[in-house]
């Protein structure tokens, strides 16, 4: 088993220990994702991860009981150097 897979098996535990709406959370903000497919990355109760660019890198999980909307126009990308991601959770009252 690679680093990679046992961190991630361990993220994906603890995100699953915690859960109930209690104690999960809306937002969940990850790095270091580089070569991982969109089943790898899948966590249960949240949308499936849209990565800025095709190689992965970062991702915003969001609860799927929320709408929301990628910001391209407020995303970073500069590659080996920074990247960012933006999305914007849309409220109920819009």
């Amino acid at each position: 088993m690679s680093r990679a897979s046992a961190d991630w098996d361990s993220f994906y535990n603890l995100i699953h220990e915690m859960g109930g709406d209690r104690n999960s959370f809306d937002v969940i903000g990850a790095t270091e994702l580089f070569g991982m497919t969109h089943g790898e990355s899948s966590l249960p109760d949240y949308y499936p991860l849209e990565f800025p660019n095709s190689k992965g890198g970062i991702g915003i999980y969001v609860k799927d009981n929320h709408k929301y909307k990628v910001r391209s126009d407020l995303s970073i990308f500069i590659s080996h150097i920074l990247e960012s991601k933006s999305e914007e959770l849309l409220t109920r009252n819009r």
